[in-house]
């Protein structure tokens, strides 16, 4: 199970950008010859649980729009025009991604810390607010 799963990522993590998840989307059907099974269904109910976490964490500090991608990105193994859509926006996010990775890696080591700090920090007087807004009567 791992390896197949390694095995995936890596077919993901080499395929073209704007065709990748179009292409795994085809390579899954194929491999079941275009039918619904178990492992189908399975793969859906995970996507829209992880898709659906991922929803509800976004407004909290931490990872939750990449949750919501990891899960969109179950559901387009499973179903063509959702691959479409992921290869279409990857194509349209991909530019500032670049920028914002060369951007932070030619940041010193000092800088990035306090951005950090100062992401920290920020984030917890959010959940405060949040907190005093929504469970403070």
């Amino acid at each position: 199970m791992i390896q197949g799963l390694q095995k995936n990522i890596i077919r993901l993590q080499t395929g073209h950008p704007g065709r990748r998840f179009h292409d795994f989307y085809e390579h899954r059907q194929n491999q079941r010859n275009h039918r619904w099974t178990l492992a189908s269904a399975a793969t859906i109910v995970g996507g829209l649980l992880m898709a659906s976490v991922g929803v509800v964490l976004i407004p909290a500090p931490g990872p939750g729009a990449l949750i919501v991608l990891f899960g969109l990105g179950l559901l387009g193994s499973e179903f063509e025009f959702i691959a479409r859509f992921l290869d279409r926006l990857e194509c349209k996010v991909r530019p500032s991604y670049e920028w914002t990775k060369k951007f932070w890696l030619n940041m010193s080591f000092t800088l990035r810390i306090t951005l950090g700090i100062v992401g920290s920090v920020l984030g917890a007087v959010g959940l405060y607010v949040a907190y005093l807004l929504f469970f403070v009567k």
